[in-house]
């Protein structure tokens, strides 16, 4: 009995020494983990880290910020690796993108009609464009393609204080969300020129504009197509073709927007008695 005694004694403290050896090597493996999370959430610098988007969105992956520093000269987008059947770059989870200044002007990304910078983000916080000018150009050997400016693939895009330029001759659109798996939310932002339209809202897809600009030549401003959902407040629409048009079952909101010198301010496919409209001005 002395002799179990004992035994159990000692397999009780090897067990007590084996656990604080345990938790002193997780501390350790918690620390290096955090500095692992630390490592992955630095900023990349495009030019400095990467010459192109792509190649810096393929090397942060998930994650992180990409920092565009000022400059005159416009940035391509370049071509992501891992997707290779989708033209141009593409933002994966949680990834904020941003101009170094606060002026859009200051940080120009260009990209060709038959390229898009495609959002597919799987992760619950959205992906983030913040203070920048994105021109879309048209590819004089492939008129026929036109690609959105930005694809919402799938997931939620953040966008605030951003220019978007378009060109009168093209069937170029601004920003697009494809279906109810994909949202966006705009924020001071402008949507100029395009030969399709500003925004359009993919069907069954949730789509917030806010103190955003619709102006000069656009082929429609807003484009809402079936069970879409918009909200749109303090927006201005000016020298559109069309500034908005909903298809059959849009939904939302449309609250204290201007509408200015429109050839055509409304078309809507239903009896809008699921839009609630407030507080509109029509000033010719």
């Amino acid at each position: 009995e002395d002799y179990e005694r004992y035994d159990l004694d000692v397999a009780y403290d090897e067990f007590e020494d084996s656990i604080d050896e345990a938790d002193s090597e997780e501390g350790e493996y918690s620390d290096e983990f955090a500095d692992e999370e630390i490592e992955d959430a630095r900023t990349i610098i495009v030019p400095k880290d990467f010459k192109t988007l792509a190649e810096a969105l393929d090397f942060i992956g998930e994650k992180g910020c990409i920092l565009l520093q000022k400059s005159s000269k416009p940035y391509e987008v370049g071509q992501t690796r891992f997707f290779e059947d989708r033209p141009g770059c593409v933002a994966q989870g949680s990834v904020t993108i941003r101009g170094e200044t606060k002026n859009p002007a200051d940080t120009t990304i260009v990209i060709s009609c038959n390229q898009s910078f495609f959002v597919d983000n799987s992760d619950v916080s959205p992906a983030l464009l913040e203070n920048l000018t994105i021109r879309n150009e048209v590819d004089r050997k492939t008129k026929d393609v036109a690609r959105p400016s930005v694809t919402v693939v799938k997931g939620d895009v953040e966008i605030r204080n951003c220019v978007f330029l378009g060109e009168r001759s093209s069937a170029l659109i601004g920003l697009s969300t494809i279906d109810a798996s994909s949202s966006a939310k705009v924020v001071d932002s402008t949507f100029s020129s395009f030969g399709g339209c500003g925004v359009c809202v993919g069907e069954s897809s949730v789509v917030s504009v806010i103190r955003c600009r619709f102006d000069k030549r656009n082929r429609c401003g807003l484009y809402v197509n079936h069970n879409g959902r918009i909200n749109a407040s303090e927006c201005v629409f000016r020298q559109n073709n069309l500034a908005f048009y909903g298809s059959f079952g849009t939904s939302g909101f449309v609250n204290d927007c201007e509408f200015v010198k429109n050839r055509e301010n409304w078309r809507f496919e239903d009896d809008l008695q699921h839009l609630n409209i407030t507080r509109l001005r029509n000033i010719e």
